[in-house]
């Protein structure tokens, strides 16, 4: 079950991701005719942040993540913090179709075993 919300988790928060960087492109690009590299800039580094970084922001869950009732918790039962963010999703950013790919399989990413992270039911550990 965990690993169908995981998958639609992270449809919604890539789409909510998109939208978001394009506003700020938008926003930066107002006034222009056409995009320059200071709006592409912008919607690329946001993109990676917010990628990145996604469920750091909202406390262990991504926006996708608290929709779906489920949340990153740690083997190791320490906080998720941004260094532990950044290891499990550099390799999702740079590899995703592989790491799709043993979410579908195995329910696990490569970037959760090297953070020590596990994606679990809201429910087994509590409220987000």
């Amino acid at each position: 079950m965990v690993k169908v919300q995981r998958i639609v988790a992270a449809y919604i928060d890539f789409m909510l991701i998109c939208l978001v960087s394009s506003f700020l492109t938008y926003c930066i690009s107002f006034n222009e005719e056409q995009l320059s590299v200071l709006s592409l800039a912008v919607y690329f580094i946001s993109f990676f942040l917010m990628y990145i970084f996604r469920d750091c922001i909202f406390k262990d869950a991504s926006v996708g993540k608290k929709i779906m009732k489920i949340k990153v918790a740690s083997l190791t039962k320490q906080k998720i913090t941004w260094e532990v963010e950044f290891k499990r999703n550099i390799l999702l950013f740079l590899l995703a179709p592989i790491e799709i790919l043993l979410v579908m399989i195995y329910n696990e990413r490569i970037g959760d075993r090297i953070a020590h992270t596990v994606v679990v039911q809201n429910n087994i550990l509590g409220k987000i």
